[in-house]
């Protein structure tokens, strides 16, 4: 994995089914990404906010949280 997140993370996920949705890095994974169901890749398993777990992509998520207008929560 490039970035090298480890479990317990705090990432936003910025792209795809569920972009712009808060969670937390659960594992490092080598399966097919919720995005791309064809395909098998490195990738992280996520822990969504409201509990749902899904796999997505290293280009998927960020870590450094920027303010915006159409968000008023923060993650801490």
């Amino acid at each position: 994995m490039p970035e090298g997140l480890i479990r317990g993370t705090k990432v936003r996920i910025t792209n795809g089914r569920y972009a712009k949705k808060a969670g937390i890095i659960d594992s490092n994974v080598c399966a097919a990404m919720v995005d791309f169901p064809g395909e098998v890749s490195m990738g992280y398993g996520v822990i969504l906010e409201d509990e749902e777990w899904v796999m997505v992509r290293p280009n998927q998520v960020r870590t450094k949280f920027r303010k915006s207008t159409d968000h008023t929560d923060e993650i801490e």
